[in-house]
């Protein structure tokens, strides 16, 4: 397997993701996964229209509480 293709799992991963958020009530403006050629690595970026006004750390704590909901 090429290691920087976009496999199957983690698109549906990101889906899984963003599904719950939804239902949790986050709001998703847009969602992209983008490789990061100095990593090697693909990540999963998320817009959320509160962050300016609230800020980023609040943002990753809502989104790290759905994720430790997730299976």
């Amino acid at each position: 397997m090429d290691q920087g293709a976009l496999v199957v799992h983690l698109i549906d991963d990101g889906r899984k993701l963003i599904e719950q958020c939804l239902q949790k009530g986050e709001e998703i403006t847009a969602a992209g996964w983008i490789w990061a050629s100095e990593d090697g690595m693909w990540f999963l970026y998320l817009a959320l229209p509160g962050v300016k006004k609230e800020g980023s750390r609040n943002a990753y704590r809502r989104l790290d509480a759905v994720m430790r909901q997730m299976p």
